[in-house]
């Protein structure tokens, strides 16, 4: 339980960084998913009329059943204005419109749901759960929300419809499609962060050290540098150098082949452990740097720390085990440049290795504050 915690927490993590950094390009995608929702439904609703009139004896076309189609054609008419605009739609005013047209399209199928097969369980509502991971991508607590909420109108709906005696039947379907709805999106959602990085990795690739797969020295700098000067006014940062402990010992005694090994695992580990708009490079032979991206809460940067020292000590190559490194972090809070925050991550790296090495020391950029100078 204890892997699993740590391995949902981070994963968790990845997606929240994920949809922070791309939120206007994820709130145009998700306008335009409303869009195909608009069109699925009204496929499934129009085969639901059909059904209906084959199999319910003295069939009665509502009014009622016209609200649905009548509805549709409104918010489709509100998501082209959406996607037309230049600027583009912020992502919180998506995630309302979302999450209000979720709740009024659920108590729509809802209800014509129970007047139709008033005496069955619920078979329009389910498919609102489902739909909504396939068709819309947020935060998951968002998401989780909107699911809540959808279930919540279904439970007082069925009740006014229904009766109670319908109640546990229809509850067993719905949580069942609940669950499935929950498994489903956590998984698109941590394949859209993974395709995020894919595609990072295929645009940079000659710009890659070719063992570990990570920026190679210039081109990290270049990556740095460039988001240290368009960050915007609160935009921050936390500057990492990651140094091999012992390094020259694990080529002594195993061999240069094993020594390439190691590294590239642990390549591997940094890439698992940074989110997608982070900046992760090789900058020498035992020499890691990270530049994490936006305003890093603390804890995160604590606990990925931890995480890659925990890892790193962790893993075998063969008869090659108990590995280690010593990690410094500068952690920015009034804008400096590369330079001068790699000269306080550098005088952080040092305290590290004096305190015995295998561990992580931050330091604070502040405000009026020099940059302390290099060390050897």
């Amino acid at each position: 339980m204890g892997e699993f915690g740590e391995n949902f927490g981070d994963r968790h993590d990845d997606t929240v960084y994920y949809i922070s950094a791309y939120k206007p390009e994820i709130a145009l995608q998700n306008v335009e998913k409303l869009q195909k929702l608009i069109y699925f439904f009204a496929v499934i609703y129009f085969l639901f009329l059909i059904f209906s009139y084959v199999m319910v004896k003295n069939f009665e076309l509502h009014v009622s059943y016209f609200l649905v189609p009548l509805y549709l054609i409104a918010v489709w008419k509100v998501t082209d204005l959406f996607r037309r605009k230049p600027e583009g739609v912020p992502l919180g005013v998506v995630r309302i419109f979302a999450f209000v047209f979720f709740l009024l399209l659920s108590g729509l199928v809802v209800y014509i749901d129970g007047i139709t097969y008033p005496k069955s369980p619920t078979i329009l509502a389910p498919l609102m759960f489902l739909a909504i991971p396939a068709f819309y991508i947020d935060f998951f607590a968002v998401f989780i929300g909107m699911e809540a909420g959808i279930f919540v109108v279904y439970l007082a709906e069925n009740i006014f419809l229904r009766g109670p005696a319908m109640l546990p039947e229809g509850c067993c379907i719905c949580l069942a499609a609940l669950a499935v709805s929950v498994y489903s999106y956590w998984n698109i959602l941590c394949d859209h962060t993974n395709s995020a990085y894919d595609k990072r990795v295929l645009k940079d690739e000659g710009s890659r050290d070719l063992l570990t797969g990570l920026f190679n020295k210039v081109s990290f700098e270049r990556e740095v540098k460039s988001y240290l000067v368009s960050r915007d006014e609160e935009g921050q940062g936390v500057l990492m150098i990651i140094d091999f402990d012992n390094f020259k010992r694990v080529n002594d005694n195993f061999g240069h082949l094993v020594g390439d090994e190691i590294l590239k695992k642990f390549g591997e580990i940094l890439k698992k452990n940074f989110r997608v708009t982070d900046i992760v490079g090789r900058i020498g032979g035992d020499e890691f740097m990270v530049l994490m991206t936006g305003n890093v809460p603390e804890e995160i940067v604590d606990m990925r720390c931890s995480t890659i020292e925990r890892e790193l000590q962790n893993t075998t190559i063969g008869d090659a085990g108990g590995f280690s490194c010593s990690i410094g972090v500068a952690m920015d809070k009034a804008k400096f440049n590369f330079d001068e925050l790699y000269l306080f991550a550098d005088d952080a790296l040092y305290m590290a290795k004096e305190k015995g090495k295998a561990t992580y020391v931050k330091r604070y950029a502040n405000p009026g504050e020099t940059p302390p100078e290099h060390k050897e």
